[in-house]
């Protein structure tokens, strides 16, 4: 991104004013200790001055007005800048000791300015993406979605200077707590992006610690980016391997921020990450690594950390007025003040619900008094269901129904003026809250389309992310959805048609397709556990035979046996043993053992597989063809080559009659006989079918291929048994760069590939000299 460019994006939002003093604090840091007081030594500036100047800052943030522009402060220096010039200070390679002789207790600031989290989020993607990407491991849309400038006002209300150096210096959990709604995530956000402006080789993780599977999907996104040695291996505790690596001294400095950590037990010590351990004793322990926690659950914080807690408070009333002030399209009037001081009383000065208000208030041009009297309308049983489920995340002394009664009107004047809109609505609320992508969402035309969420973003219900085509749901709202979609007796129906759609959108498990079913996984796996429908139903199986072949070709081969296995013991129930799809489901599984090297079970499926497919469909069945052939490769795996090469010929010479020379099915039965010549010693007819297959690969299906690698895997073992040492080496060499680039350095054919190049280096090295 360039200079002027993102300037043009700052200069957008009044806010963003005097920010560019953040940005280049690098170019300013010599000028720390002088700011202060000049001619002093840094000890001095830090003991005498910064401890002052920092209270002073801390009050005037809790002070933070809400509007657009920042007053100066009593000597007349820009509020900015002294908020650059102490973050300066933090940063700088000084010793800082703060606050030596203050009791330490949890801090209580209130809200002040909160930009709402749909309108805040809706530019920051040109920023965030240009800037932290490459470093920044992240599945969390808000750090993509917020604009830098707009939420600013936020920011540094929440920390003393001596929190700031706790951050950056040891590894702690310093929580942020406070009621849903308070900008808890946002806070945090702001953090993580100042963190990588400061120190672009500081990592900076995001984890989304709502849930254990949202827990666990974040740490093996870690550990991949990372590429932590045993990510892949299912049986390894990813969240303790990418502890420890992260705790080593030269793994470098990062900050994990674990958003939404409500689950911890504070009773126990425990939390929903794992049954037999704490969610502290995950975090790394080293000084090079610094941990943020939101949580809404103060006594889980204090779990975590008895003191330096950070507690977001409701704001206050004069806050809250300005804030709804600076949402609503047209000035308050005067007789309308106490409308809008009943108002603000009414959603509890909570942030999110204010937002809601003032967007609903603006698209249908009311005013407070009108909107007052529609929120009395509603009944109020039906908004108190809702509120429940939303009581329970909240802190006990927020016990109201703001965001509950707003998302109810609003949801209820959606349906009224486009009932496409509502339908858009229920169906993101019954898959992942995040990064749902638009095409989820059927209409008749993309105009059709775009004006439904249009209008659910006038609402400001849901996030856009414009660059992956894709939204997010705040999680209060999300949950509220549910609720109300549940009371209706409408939530099974909606889940069932979440799950048709993501049949429709999700693609085969060829590789080319990989990260698109990598996006879609988390929520046909939501959908899925989330089904209280009859699992019997055609959808319903479909799309867990798809997630199944997706984490088969992704080396996932205990996760997708769990779902082969209830997908074959469906189809038995309803189709019968017999019929075609229950063989398809049969031969799955059984390659799926054979990948775990389980080998017996391989066989005794593979055997079964193939005498009903002949009996039912014939020798010459495509079905029959991929028994015999798998079980073909059973006999290899247990060295029973003249079995093996037996079937392997049969499969091979009727698919060059049925399917032609060239097809991917013949090509993989001439592999697979390759091979097994391979293992009697017959290197010359391995060698002359595995060119021909690598090289008719390429031209089919293309030289990255996982086919086409595992091709060039197999003739560098060949080229290895005829001598061709040199060839082998330099063969494999390129397999290994292209599986890594394909498939990833930790999948199992990776894996498999660099132990032999491994093996073959000495004996290369031995001959060149």
């Amino acid at each position: 991104m360039t200079d002027a460019s993102r300037s043009a994006i700052i200069n957008a939002k009044p806010i963003g004013h005097g920010l560019d003093a953040f940005r280049d604090s690098a170019r300013l840091l010599p000028l720390a200790s002088v700011i202060f007081n000049p001619g002093a030594s840094p000890d001095q500036v830090v003991s005498e001055v910064l401890q002052d100047h920092a209270l002073d800052l801390i009050l005037a943030l809790q002070a933070l007005p809400a509007s657009r522009s920042l007053s100066s402060d009593d000597n007349g220096k820009n509020f900015f800048g002294d908020l650059s010039r102490l973050n300066q200070a933090i940063n700088a390679e000084i010793p800082i000791y703060l606050g030596e002789g203050v009791q330490q207790t949890p801090r209580s600031f209130n809200t002040g300015s909160f930009a709402d989290t749909s309108d805040l989020w809706g530019n920051v993607d040109p920023i965030l993406r240009d800037e932290v990407e490459d470093n920044l491991t992240i599945d969390h849309p808000d750090v993509f979605n917020a604009l830098f400038g707009k939420i600013s006002e936020l920011h540094f209300r929440r920390r003393s200077s001596r929190e700031c150096v706790n951050l950056r210096s040891r590894s702690r959990g310093f929580p942020v707590t406070g009621p849903g709604g308070t900008g808890k995530s946002q806070l945090a956000l702001e953090f993580a992006y100042r963190t990588r402006q400061q120190n672009k080789g500081r990592a900076v993780f995001w984890i989304d610690a709502s849930r254990i599977d949202e827990v666990h999907r974040s740490f093996m996104d870690i550990a991949q980016k990372l590429k932590v040695p045993g990510w892949d291996d299912e049986k390894a505790d990813v969240r303790r391997i990418v502890k420890l690596h992260l705790s080593r001294r030269d793994a470098g400095q990062s900050l994990l921020v674990f958003d939404n950590a409500d689950s911890i037990n504070p009773s126990s010590n425990r939390t929903s990450v794992g049954r037999d351990a704490s969610l502290v004793d995950y975090l790394p322990q080293s000084k090079h690594c610094s941990i943020l926690l939101t949580t809404i659950n103060g006594d889980a914080a204090r779990t975590l950390a008895s003191h330096e807690i950070i507690e977001l408070q409701e704001m206050e009333p004069e806050t809250a007025q300005s804030m709804l002030e600076q949402y609503l399209d047209s000035p308050v009037s005067k007789s309308e003040q106490q409308h809008a001081k009943l108002l603000l009383q009414e959603l509890s000065h909570l942030p999110l619900a204010i937002v809601q208000a003032a967007a609903y208030i603006n698209v249908r041009n009311i005013t407070l008094q009108d909107y007052r009297i529609q929120l009395s309308t509603q009944h109020q049983e039906e908004v108190e269901s809702i509120s429940n489920a939303l009581d329970n995340k909240l802190q006990e002394h927020d016990k109201d129904s703001s965001i509950a009664t707003t998302l109810h009107l609003s949801i209820e004047q959606i349906r009224h003026d486009n009932p496409l809109a509502a339908e858009y609505l229920f169906l993101a609320a019954c898959v992942d809250r995040k990064d749902i992508l638009l095409e989820l969402f059927e209409a008749s035309s993309s105009r059709e389309r775009e004006d439904a969420m249009q209008i659910i973003n006038s609402y400001k219900l849901v996030t856009r992310r414009p660059a992956e085509s894709a939204l997010d749901l705040h999680r209060l709202v999300y949950r509220a959805i549910r609720e109300w979609i549940q009371k209706r007796g409408m939530l099974g129906e909606w889940t069932q048609t979440a799950i048709t759609g993501l049949c429709r959108i999700f693609p085969d498990s060829n590789h080319g397709n990989r990260s698109k079913w990598r996006r879609i996984l988390p929520h046909a796996k939501y959908a899925l556990s989330h089904s209280h429908r009859n699992q019997e139903n055609t959808r319903t199986m479909e799309l867990v035979w798809k997630c199944a072949e997706a984490l088969l070709s992704d080396g996932k081969y205990n996760k997708a046996e769990e779902l082969f296995v209830q997908v074959m013991e469906t189809r038995k129930r309803v189709l019968g043993d017999e019929h075609p799809d229950t063989l398809t489901s049969m031969a799955n599984l059984a390659s799926t053992y054979r990948n775990q090297g389980r080998w017996k079970e391989t066989e005794e499926l593979g055997v079964q597989v193939m005498e009903r497919s002949s009996r039912v469909l014939g020798d010459k069945h495509s079905i029959t063809l991929i028994s015999i052939g798998n079980l073909a490769l059973t006999y290899s795996d247990q060295g029973r080559w003249k079995e093996a090469e037996e079937l392997e010929v049969q499969v091979m010479e009727t698919r060059k009659t049925k399917l032609g020379a060239d097809h991917p099915d013949t090509l993989t039965s001439m592999a697979n006989l390759a091979s097994t010549y391979w293992n009697q010693g017959e290197w010359t007819d391995a060698e002359a079918l595995e060119v021909q297959v690598m090289e008719t690969r390429k031209t089919k299906l293309g030289a990255d291929h996982p086919d086409t690698l595992t091709s060039m895997n197999n003739l560098a073992f060949t080229f290895e048994g005829l001598g061709k040492v040199q060839e082998a080496f330099s063969l494999m060499q390129d397999c290994c760069r292209l599986r890594d680039d394909v498939l990833g350095s930790h999948h199992p054919h990776t894996v498999s590939s660099q132990a032999a190049l491994a093996a073959w280096q000495l004996e290369v090295i031995e001959i060149s000299e």
